[in-house]
């Protein structure tokens, strides 16, 4: 095969001295490079333990291992919880004959700090309310861990000029989309714990209420729950830990890996295992270039928030264009662009799904860096990143199946 240049995954993930984003080399066959990454605030992740970590080093990227054994590289955009007290002091919340203990069990965290909320009134619509989280309208997710205690029926009731709710069993919970009047998405933290969110658009936020009922079936059960967050989002993005204000995550990137003599501007294959964070409408960009958008290869999550796509420019014109629908940009796949002079391809999952035979490449030395964004910082690309590898030549077709698979 071909020699790749620069690898991501596969073997542990590392940071060097000054924060870069590195890899441990296992063999001869990948040149070390490095990249530049920038955040200027703490932000958490999944350890290779399943407990929710601080990151509190800027500039320190993230190896996340949520629903990944083998870790991945967590990019986000910069996103604010609005909930000043996401673990403490009601939540933000008025009580309506319901009752928190806190520090009642271990939390996603792996400390002693998740809530028992239980019912302790007689009539199945106690629970706990938030009036006026904001008065701007606009798209928000709302997220908040909860593992099952006795309750067999709890609901998450949301107002904004009308009501929307959605009732579930706590008992039976596990990952996954679930239809109903909100749409809940529910994410596996285990130990029990659940992550549940949802996305709404708010019309009338004046009339803002979330409301969360801890036993429809008026029994006075309860449940367990931990890190309430509110983003100005459309999705849940890695928990903010909040303790009397607001707390902005910032925005991440890394660029800047290799030089000229790393790679090949005639030939060669851009390589990524990818996923996407939500199948929103904007690209996410992973790129070889010259610094600029007129000389680059480029592997992204196209903006229809379906596809994967390909790209190949040389002084600003578009020598080929590949897009193809996957069946879930959330989940990881493997894409491979070959280039070569009249000789495209693109190759997902295993299989070659389309060519180009005709267009030219780049003179000698054109390309210098690789990044995870569309050139000169825009569009960068934010999801999870298992592997990325840059090879010198143009690879093939049982090379690009293997690679891919």
């Amino acid at each position: 095969m071909g020699k790749g240049i620069v690898k991501l995954g596969d073997s542990k993930w590392a940071t060097k001295d000054g924060n870069l984003l590195a890899y441990k080399e296992t063999n001869n066959r990948f040149t070390n490079t490095e990249f530049t990454f920038a955040r200027g605030t703490d932000a958490t992740y999944v350890g290779e333990d399943g407990l929710i970590a601080n990151e509190t080093g800027d500039d320190t990227p993230r190896i996340d291992f949520l629903d990944d054994t083998d870790g991945h590289l967590l990019l986000e955009p910069a996103s604010t919880n609005l909930i000043t007290y996401s673990n403490s002091n009601s939540l933000n919340f008025a009580f309506d004959n319901v009752d928190m203990t806190y520090n009642s069990i271990v939390s996603p965290d792996g400390t002693t700090n998740g809530i028992l909320l239980e019912q302790t009134g007689s009539n199945a619509s106690n629970g706990l309310y938030n009036h006026n989280l904001t008065t701007d309208d606009g798209t928000y997710t709302y997220s908040i861990f909860i593992k099952a205690k006795d309750s067999t029926k709890i609901r998450i009731r949301h107002y904004d000029g009308s009501a929307n709710a959605q009732d579930f069993d706590p008992q039976t919970m596990s990952a996954g989309v679930v239809a109903g009047g909100l749409n809940l998405n529910f994410e596996d933290f285990g130990s029990g714990w659940f992550r549940v969110s949802f996305t709404r658009t708010l019309s009338s936020a004046s009339t803002h209420r979330l409301g969360i009922y801890p036993d429809r079936n008026n029994t006075q059960k309860g449940v367990y729950i931990f890190g309430l967050q509110i983003e100005a989002q459309s999705y849940a993005t890695s928990y903010i830990p909040t303790a009397g204000t607001t707390v902005t995550r910032d925005a991440e990137t890394c660029t800047d890996a290799g030089t000229s003599a790393d790679f090949n501007s005639t030939e060669g294959v851009l390589y990524a295992e990818i996923a996407a964070l939500d199948a929103d409408s904007i690209y996410r960009y992973i790129s070889l270039s010259d610094g600029t958008a007129d000389n680059s290869v480029r592997v992204y999550l196209n903006s229809n928030g379906t596809q994967l796509s390909a790209q190949l420019r040389v002084g600003d014109v578009a020598q080929c264009v590949f897009d193809y629908t996957v069946s879930n940009v959330l989940e990881f796949n493997k894409i491979a662009f070959k280039y070569k002079e009249n000789d495209f391809a693109l190759w997902i999952d295993g299989v070659e799904r389309d060519t180009d035979t005709s267009g030219s490449t780049f003179s000698a030395d054109t390309l210098n860096e690789l990044s995870f964004d569309r050139e000169a910082g825009s569009s960068p690309f934010y999801g999870k990143t298992k592997a990325i590898k840059v090879y010198k030549e143009a690879l093939s077709d049982p090379e690009l199946a293997t690679l891919t698979t």
